[in-house]
């Protein structure tokens, strides 16, 4: 009888927590393979693995954590975002009986309601020598 020992499956490393400013897109979030756990074995008799690891990224509801539909990548890019939003990936490992499963860090999107002037380092504000004199209002 052959009894193998394999190394604890531990979570990938993720990427920065960002700041966005209402109704933008922000960076693509990503992880990192999980390490340990099946990612050595040999799969059909060559080196390497990681052929088990199954990943699902989560969003956090209030209570507690929801799937994302289809976000089964170690990438993942949300759409336009109009509220701080907490995610997470789900790392499984399903060579084992029960799977292993780790959670990466949390990854937190804060999206501010009001922004700084220029939003973007792209679209600079030029000086003007002008002055806007508004009159006041009558009535």
């Amino acid at each position: 009888m052959v009894i193998a020992v394999y190394q604890q499956l531990v979570a990938g490393a993720e990427t920065a927590s960002q700041t966005i400013c209402y109704g933008s897109t922000p960076s693509s979030v990503t992880v990192a393979a999980p390490s340990g756990g099946s990612e050595n074995l040999p799969t059909d008799g060559t080196a390497g693995g990681g052929k088990y690891f199954v990943y699902q990224w989560q969003v956090k509801n209030g209570i507690g954590w929801d799937d994302i539909t289809g976000a089964t990548n170690l990438s993942y890019s949300p759409e336009v975002m109009t509220t701080t939003t907490i995610f997470r990936q789900r790392q499984t490992d399903t060579y084992y009986t029960p799977n292993h499963v780790v959670y990466t860090n949390e990854i937190t999107i804060t999206v501010n309601s009001v922004c700084p002037w220029p939003p973007s380092p792209e679209l600079p504000v030029l000086p003007s020598t002008e002055v806007l004199t508004i009159p006041p209002r009558q009535g």
